[in-house]
């Protein structure tokens, strides 16, 4: 499978597939506790993560569109505020609901303390990673991660990722990836873990 570049004018199909693949996220399910507010609002707050995504490194998807990974690129993040402006991010709290901004501030600013102490040293990093609910567990997760990886390691470069999943950590182990962080958010008890990937001594993985 030959990954694709990620258009500007597929941004709303793509929110759309991350909010699918991530309606029963922990932290999506946080953010957005009713199922039928999750389902509308979800995609309108993905589709700013998108943006700035595309802004901050590359976003790339399988040719059938069943699958969206999230690069952020060394020394981009974080975002200047031109880039978090232009991405509508300012805006997301007013469409989504400022308690369900605040919801996924409380956290997302645990880890963001928690990548700074696991990660000092310059990294891609794997925002997130998305396969449709249809089509999980068939190595398209896989698929998107092996090319960026190998260019990684041909570089010499680090990457790092976190996940609310303690299922995909088998995913990422295999890949090369190492668990430095294990921790819970402790105002709202949402558990993370924050991995890294050095390419001197990783070793890629199969899908």
């Amino acid at each position: 499978m030959v990954a694709v570049r990620l258009g500007s004018d597929e941004i709303d199909a793509a929110a759309a597939l991350i909010a699918r693949a991530f309606h029963d996220e922990t932290l999506t399910v946080f953010q957005f506790p009713d199922e039928v507010e999750r389902r509308r609002l979800a995609p309108v707050h993905f589709e700013r993560v998108l943006r700035l995504a595309l802004a901050t490194g590359e976003v790339w998807r399988t040719p059938a569109f069943d699958a969206v990974a999230c690069w952020v690129a060394p020394g981009r993040w974080p975002a200047t505020s031109d880039e978090i402006e232009v991405a509508g991010l300012n805006d997301t709290p007013n469409l989504i609901g400022h308690d369900a901004w605040t919801r996924f501030r409380t956290v997302y600013e645990a880890m963001d303390r928690s990548h700074a102490a696991a990660a000092p040293q310059p990294h891609w990093d794997l925002w997130l990673i998305a396969v449709d609910p249809q089509r999980q567990g068939q190595g398209l997760g896989s698929s998107l991660l092996l090319p960026m990886l190998r260019r990684f390691d041909a570089a010499g470069d680090r990457c790092y990722l976190e996940t609310l999943d303690e299922r995909t950590l088998a995913l990422y182990r295999r890949h090369g990836f190492v668990v430095l962080v294990d921790a819970v958010e402790p105002t709202t008890g949402v558990r993370y873990w924050c991995c890294v990937r050095d390419p001197a001594r990783a070793s890629v993985g199969s899908p």
